[in-house]
């Protein structure tokens, strides 16, 4: 139809190359947030499987206690981070030498 070539034009035409790249662009994330979604959910699963692992092994065995964990979780962020700079300093002093 020749009347109506002037559509690809528009702003809110699907055959706008600014569209298909947005388009292309909220896919993208969305992938990498299931991604990111699906990484939690396995940590989740492993850190349930290492919990009922501990519980049975304190059951089973008297001379093991229970060991509480509720805090680790506001701990584990700073240790990673640190050995990361440990790492990045040792990096920086092996290039240096």
């Amino acid at each position: 139809m020749p009347g109506l070539s002037f559509l690809n034009k528009k702003s809110f035409h699907t055959g706008n190359f600014n569209n298909q790249e947005a388009v292309w662009v909220a896919e993208q994330k969305a992938v990498q947030e299931e991604k990111r979604l699906s990484e939690f959910n396995k940590q989740i699963r492993d850190e349930r499987a290492i919990q009922e692992l501990r519980q049975l092994q304190a059951d089973n065995d008297p001379k093991i206690k229970m060991v509480d964990t509720t805090m680790d979780w506001m701990y584990s962020g700073a240790q990673t981070q640190k050995s990361e700079l440990d790492e990045k300093k040792k990096e920086g002093m092996s290039a240096t030498v």
